[in-house]
């Protein structure tokens, strides 16, 4: 069983009501009895709160294409522009998050990257200042022979 709701419009004394399945989004009921309340009242130039019941039926009657257009119109999906702007905002926000998800991985290689740098370089440090010793010992050593030699 299908489920329905309807949504009532008010303004000047009449009452604008449209009848719907309740999948049909909120803003596009409304959107329709806006559109639907502004061409009633281009059309009906009189006081409408007095009128006699039924004696406006002939300004929307069943020959008139209007109507129907209108309702055509509202019930094409691809009327409802705030739903695809959504679809479109949630597509860009995908994309982004599988970018910061890559920019994530991205910083953490880098990162790895950045300390064994820093140790490369404190390993070249130790080793420059190993080398220096081990020359100056090995200078040393060569002075020491040389003098044993010399005596």
């Amino acid at each position: 069983p299908a489920a329905y709701r309807y949504t009532i419009l008010k303004e000047q004394g009449i009452t604008f009501l449209v009848f719907s399945e309740l999948q049909v989004k909120y803003r596009i009921l409304v959107a329709f009895l806006n559109e639907f309340r502004t061409l009633f009242f281009r059309r009906i130039h009189s006081d409408v709160r007095f009128a006699v019941a039924y004696s406006l039926q002939n300004e929307f009657d069943s020959q008139d294409p209007t109507l129907d257009k209108m309702i055509m119109k509202y019930n094409d999906r691809r009327y409802d522009k705030v739903n695809e702007a959504l679809e479109k905002t949630e597509q860009v926000r995908a994309g982004l998050l599988v970018n910061i998800d890559k920019l994530i991985v991205r910083q953490e290689l880098i990162d790895i990257l950045v300390d064994k740098a820093e140790q490369m370089s404190e390993n070249t440090v130790n080793f420059r200042n190993s080398s220096v010793k081990l020359r100056k010992r090995q200078e040393c050593k060569k002075s020491k022979i040389i003098i044993v030699t010399v005596i």
